[in-house]
């Protein structure tokens, strides 16, 4: 090869390199919302309402966002679920909400239970989730019931040895 060749070869690179860091700027400039939710959370004090789903949200992106809305769903199968077809839909009413985002900032909601909810949650059918400004998206989290643990009885060693 040519001088004039690697000189185009080199110039390929640097603009391919330049051009992959203009992609990934663009796609990180806005906010990205990641969901996280404990099933059973209990309240420190205990305030008497007993376990309840707490929501946490976030932003990971390099932009604000406003939560406007905190939502909970009921999809009765993965069919419904991917249709967007909710067998039940309600808004979690919050003194929080709406509520500002800044980049790598988090944002907490919580849903008390009752009892088609805790039923939904247990059969795995429950999801929870939030509107925000910068996008039409709903974006959802399985609230996934917790395991039951069945701890080994401790045995007590009774040797003084």
């Amino acid at each position: 090869m040519t001088i004039p060749e690697w000189l185009s070869v080199i110039a390929i690179v640097i603009s391919s390199g330049g051009l992959f860091i203009q992609v990934r700027n663009w796609a990180t400039s806005k906010p990205r919302l990641v969901l996280s939710v404990m099933a059973e959370a209990l309240a420190f004090p205990d305030d008497g309402k007993g376990t309840r789903a707490a929501l946490t949200v976030v932003n990971r992106g390099n932009a604000p966002t406003e939560i406007t809305h905190m939502v909970g769903f009921i999809y009765d199968s993965w069919w419904k679920k991917a249709r967007n077809k909710p067998s039940f839909s309600g808004i979690v009413t919050s003194t929080s909400v709406p509520s500002r985002i800044e980049p790598f900032g988090r944002w907490f909601g919580q849903m008390n239970y009752d009892d088609k909810l805790r039923n939904a949650m247990k059969d795995g059918k429950l999801y929870l989730g939030v509107h925000a400004s910068h996008s039409d998206k709903l974006f959802l989290v399985k609230v996934v019931p917790p395991k039951a643990k069945n701890l080994p009885k401790n045995k007590i060693n009774n040797d003084n040895t």
